[in-house]
């Protein structure tokens, strides 16, 4: 899968990156719009290295986006779990706790 992003640089100019968006077996289950999100956030976050550190988006993002669709699953799953703690507790103060 291809994708042709305008990302913002340090100037207010816009330049094209076309990169390989290889998406990892672990991201299944995230919807396109999500791995488009991530993978435009992967952009914005190459772009803001200073240059003298010679990262580009042809040059890192393959490597930065794993790790970035990694780190979204990890935050999803905890509020995820977040989530079902306190519906559980507030299922137990309202007396509609089933026992599972």
């Amino acid at each position: 899968m291809f994708i042709n992003c305008l990302a913002p640089q340090a100037t207010t100019q816009l330049s094209t990156a076309n990169v390989n968006l290889d998406i990892p077996d672990f991201a299944v289950d995230l919807t396109p719009s999500e791995l488009e999100e991530i993978a435009l956030y992967t952009i914005q976050k190459i772009n803001n290295y200073p240059k003298s550190f010679g990262k580009t988006v042809e040059n890192y993002f393959n490597l930065l986006y794993p790790d970035e669709i990694k780190g979204y699953l990890m935050m999803r799953a905890i509020n995820q779990k977040t989530f079902s703690r306190i519906n559980a507790s507030a299922n137990v103060r309202e007396g509609t706790f089933d026992g599972k």
